[in-house]
């Protein structure tokens, strides 16, 4: 299944990142709005519904609510778990295990 994960400050850019993730085929969606406090109960929800051979798609990176050691823990729990990862902003496609490396290096060092 194909998830997507939005965290919009309005419904404004939560339809358009909703658009650009329906050219990536995602079945189902996960949204959140952004409110000054870190509200991560849908990227929460779509964490326990994912599974191996499962695919992820993002409008950035930058829009999950982490801070750069979770969102590299966050990657690292998904390579483990065999999830596909695609950041349209990143054009982060398939090849996500170089990118892991080098989000590792760069949290490490």
């Amino acid at each position: 299944m194909v998830f997507g994960y939005i965290n919009a400050l309005d419904l404004d850019s939560q339809n358009k990142q909703a658009n650009k993730l329906d050219s990536f085929g995602v079945d189902k969606w996960f949204s959140e709005q952004v409110n000054g406090k870190i509200n991560r109960s849908a990227l929460d929800s779509l964490v326990e519904r994912m599974r191996k051979g499962d695919k992820l798609v993002l409008c950035s990176l930058f829009s999950l609510p982490l801070t750069a050691l979770q969102a590299t823990e966050f990657l690292i729990l998904l390579k483990r778990e065999e999830i596909e990862f695609v950041s349209i902003s990143e054009k982060i496609d398939q090849d996500h295990h170089r990118t892991l490396k080098c989000i590792a290096y760069e949290a490490v060092y």
